[in-house]
């Protein structure tokens, strides 16, 4: 099927050709059409364009794209059927926002990724399919390109929730919905650049991959409840600053990164993260970015994240973490991480010059650092364990924290964050670290008030 007989459903006739010589064409009246019309528009736009060269992974035996199939996907990836209050849109309201698309005047240009209400995020997304349909007539694109459009666009219509009980209610705090927004909104800036809109590298992390703001709830919550308890914060700081932590070394390097490698693969499939090419493999040498998650998301810029990791495990300033510790650490960021710029919703009417400088609480915060850093203590001093044949159990001597007077033992804060990891098995670090039990253990260290949790001797390393 050529790609410009899309065309052709927009005329009085269509003309049917057999594949044998001398038949004569088969005319289809055009009172027929009109009331064929929605469903071959659906057939040839959205559902069934095909071809010999598509490769997608979602296709049925004579090559058509499966929609019905990537639509139960999605919606089984983002777990939208277990929502309690809101609902995903149905297939057959896809095909209509598809079909009908009637989108409202585009007046926002100022790709600042924050909707400012429910009427400007769908401003956005229906012009955004407008926009999906104009590209399939780019010469600048190939056919692949162009039904990679069509996918992509589905699969964003798809992830989307509304209210249960309304037509189009969307929650603008959802993930889901948030990074809908941001991919019709750079759909519309960069139309049929396939660089800017599709094209991705390894380690590049975009609105496309579930797992992008996954908890971001989670940390907010966390964050807002150690307003509470002055001594997590204290705790955080510390934690995170002491390289003591790093308690692996380099003559171990090999077995821990084979290790660390097996648990990362057992993390991820805990996590149901299906997203591939999520990290770049580089070096601290080489490389400033490495064993951190960049992240830009500032009006004018695209929104994505940069994740390189040291293919050895170093650290900067000597130290060693296994690659799979480093990994799951951030990963666990990513997902906390929102989708949106740090602007608010009212910053929309504000020109660039005025918000050019507002900052995002989360990189001003110690605490986005406490619960992947407990957890990265956790399962290294298990590594450790594992590596030396020493008990599980056993409180190890690789350095302590300080709170004035008073100090706290690395390995006893090890040991008893991992059976705190087995008491709640969140997916969610950061739901998991907001538990009152481990705010108010972690509260007292911080304030300087230790009590030891295990009566085993501890040993020395």
């Amino acid at each position: 099927m050529k790609a410009n007989v899309y065309d052709a459903f927009l005329t009085d006739k269509v003309k049917v050709f057999a594949t044998q010589k001398d038949v004569k064409p088969f005319v289809l009246p055009r009172k027929i059409m009109k009331k064929a019309a929605p469903f071959l528009i659906a057939s040839a736009m959205t559902l069934t364009a095909c071809s010999p060269k598509t490769n997608e992974a979602n296709t049925s035996d004579n090559g058509a794209t499966n929609y019905s199939e990537i639509y139960k996907e999605v919606v089984e990836k983002y777990n939208l059927t277990s929502l309690m209050a809101k609902e995903p849109f149905s297939q057959d309201e896809i095909n209509d926002m598809i079909i009908h698309n009637n989108p409202p005047e585009l007046v926002d240009y100022n790709f600042n990724h924050c909707p400012e209400n429910v009427e400007n995020f769908w401003e956005i997304v229906k012009n955004g399919i407008r926009v999906t349909k104009i590209v399939q007539k780019s010469p600048t694109l190939n056919f692949k390109q162009k039904k990679e459009y069509q996918i992509v666009a589905f699969k964003m219509l798809s992830q989307m929730t509304r209210i249960k009980g309304t037509k189009d209610a969307i929650d603008l705090s959802d993930y889901n919905n948030l990074k809908t927004f941001l991919y019709f909104e750079k759909l519309l800036k960069y139309g049929d650049n396939y660089e800017k809109v599709l094209e991705k590298d390894d380690g590049l992390i975009n609105e496309q991959a579930e797992l992008f703001g996954r908890y971001y709830k989670d940390f907010e919550i966390l964050e807002k409840k150690a307003q509470n308890f002055p001594g997590v914060r204290k705790f955080a700081y510390e934690l995170y600053n002491n390289n003591d932590r790093f308690m692996l070394s380099y003559q171990d390097s090999v077995q821990a990164n084979k290790l660390s490698k097996q648990l990362l693969q057992k993390w991820m499939k805990k996590q149901n993260i299906t997203d591939e090419n999520l990290w770049y493999l580089t070096s601290v040498e080489e490389d400033g970015y490495a064993n951190a998650v960049a992240y830009w998301h500032r009006r004018g810029t695209t929104v994505e994240l940069s994740l390189g990791i040291d293919s050895r495990g170093n650290i900067d300033e000597g130290d060693f973490s296994p690659v799979g510790a480093i990994l799951i650490h951030e990963l666990q960021h990513v997902m906390q991480k929102k989708p949106s710029s740090p602007e608010n919703p009212e910053d929309n009417q504000k020109s660039d010059e005025d918000v050019a400088f507002v900052s995002s609480p989360y990189d001003e915060s110690c605490i986005s650092e406490l619960g992947p850093t407990l957890y990265s203590l956790a399962i290294e001093d298990r590594l450790y364990k594992h590596i030396k044949g020493i008990d599980q159990d056993k409180v190890l001597d690789y350095g302590a924290l300080q709170f004035g007077k008073s100090q706290i033992k690395l390995g006893e804060v090890a040991v008893w964050f991992g059976k705190m990891i087995d008491k709640y098995p969140e997916n969610s670090v950061d739901k998991l670290v907001a538990k009152d039990e481990i705010l108010q253990q972690l509260n007292q260290w911080g304030n300087g008030q230790i009590n030891s949790l295990h009566r085993t001797k501890s040993s020395e390393r």
